[in-house]
């Protein structure tokens, strides 16, 4: 019989000692960066390259030189 798994998120840790609790939201912020930039970063062909379209972070697209 195959045994259940539950899967545990980030979400679901607390602490009690307030410097695991920082580094946990660290973490989370550090998470959510790396999508935007892998969002961001999706997409293009080789040579093109990466071209802010406005001055909001995060808002770019690619272009031939």
């Amino acid at each position: 019989m195959a045994s259940a798994r539950k899967s545990v998120q980030l979400t679901d840790i607390r602490f009690d000692d307030e410097r695991m609790n920082r580094m946990v939201q660290v973490i989370r912020s550090l998470e959510r960066e790396v999508t935007r930039l892998s969002q961001l970063l999706d997409g293009g062909t080789t040579g093109q390259v990466l071209t802010k379209r406005s001055n909001e972070d995060y808002d770019g697209t690619w272009q031939d030189p």
